[in-house]
């Protein structure tokens, strides 16, 4: 959610980034922020209880836990009865972001960086929607 806010805000300050990137970097800042108030939505609704780390948690356990936190979320929001309309959006989109990216020229690093950064989380999304069962 905070990098889709970080991406609208970074394409609308950015002067000099062409139409071709400031269209498809909206539309997947405005995707991954409604993703991310859905996803909050949903684990608030489940009520999920989480177990704060007794002394010091390394990374990997603050990692399992989260996972383990999210995936009755990203298990639930995964299309059912094999539509797979969502998941090809959101990998598709991806797709659009990354050869944007790839193709603006004089474009600001930050940008750039964020650009390529919602682009693999997109297609991450999109493929982890798209095969549910399966790690």
């Amino acid at each position: 959610m905070m990098i889709g806010c970080a991406l609208g805000a970074g394409v609308q300050t950015a002067d000099d980034a062409a139409m071709s990137l400031r269209v498809p970097a909206l539309v997947s800042a405005f995707s991954m922020f409604a993703m991310g108030l859905t996803f909050l939505y949903r684990a608030h609704e489940l009520d999920l209880p989480v177990r704060e780390p007794v002394g010091r948690a390394s990374a990997s356990a603050v990692t399992l836990r989260l996972r383990a936190r999210l995936a009755p979320v990203v298990t639930e929001t995964a299309t059912s009865s094999g539509e797979r309309t969502l998941p090809v959006f959101l990998m598709g989109l991806a797709i659009w972001l990354g050869l944007a990216n790839l193709i603006a020229h004089g474009v600001p690093p930050l940008l750039t960086l964020l650009s390529a950064v919602s682009a693999f989380m997109l297609f991450a999304m999109g493929w982890l929607l798209f095969r549910p069962g399966e790690d």
